[in-house]
């Protein structure tokens, strides 16, 4: 469902554009074996191994989110594309196939929607992303705000809340501020430069599918998936800028 496939294919397309453009897909590759030795397969044909990943499991998303300078989705079919809101309430700018939810949640022009197995469309949706700064600096500011916005955690158990009382029947009962989807937005926060510390929440949480985070700072890759320990001697990996 993930369509890994279209998304080498797309690697094909924004190498020719983007030289040093790395694309990191992140998940259990293991589950289907034969899928994986296809795509394996498929990247040595079109000779995009050295810009292509598999990265494997990874059990802090928000860190990977941070890592890299666009997000990209090539599914062929899904529900409600969380995975594009975590990267949108990260400051990173998506590119996804029109499937599901994907038209929902980059409303307002706040991301790239391309047509399914389009790996042209999506190839060059992300290299336009990643050769001009200033639209992609919009859409990280826009991306976020509207994340923060529309599918904060308040609002949403408000609006289900809401539902539930009206289809029972029930009379409605005034919900608080942040649980009130009617109510004005709260303040986007600032976000840092930096990624910020992870809560204890966050660090439980199960990376799901395959996923990709795109970097294009030329950098050697990690291949177990998980953050190095720092060495004393090293600067701190941040995302390129």
């Amino acid at each position: 469902l993930k369509d890994i496939e279209t998304l080498i294919r797309a690697c094909d397309v924004t190498r020719r554009r983007v030289p040093d453009v790395h694309f990191v897909v992140y998940g259990a590759n293991w589950v289907d074996e034969p899928y994986t030795a296809r795509c394996e397969a498929l990247i040595d044909e079109l000779g995009v191994r050295e810009h292509f990943t598999f990265a494997g499991y990874h059990d802090t998303p928000s860190e990977l989110y941070h890592e890299g300078d666009v997000f990209a989705l090539s599914s062929i079919s899904e529900g409600f594309p969380f995975s594009v809101i975590e990267a949108m309430a990260c400051g990173r700018p998506v590119v996804a196939t029109d499937v599901g939810g994907v038209k929902e949640a980059l409303a307002d022009g706040v991301g790239v929607v391309v047509p399914p197995r389009d790996f042209a469309g999506l190839g060059d949706g992300l290299a336009d992303l990643l050769l001009d700064r200033e639209r992609w600096a919009d859409l990280s500011r826009r991306g976020r705000q509207r994340a923060v916005e529309q599918f904060g955690v308040g609002r949403m158990l408000g609006a289900y809340r809401t539902t539930y009382r009206r289809w029972a029947g029930l009379s409605s009962e005034p919900l608080p501020p942040s649980m009130d989807p009617s109510a004005p937005p709260p303040p986007v926060p600032a976000r840092s430069s930096s990624p910020r510390a992870l809560t204890a929440a966050e660090r439980k949480a199960q990376a799901e599918g395959m996923e990709l985070i795109l970097r294009w700072d030329g950098n050697e890759r990690r291949r177990s998936g998980r953050r190095p320990d720092p060495q004393p001697d090293a600067a701190e990996e941040a995302p390129a800028r």
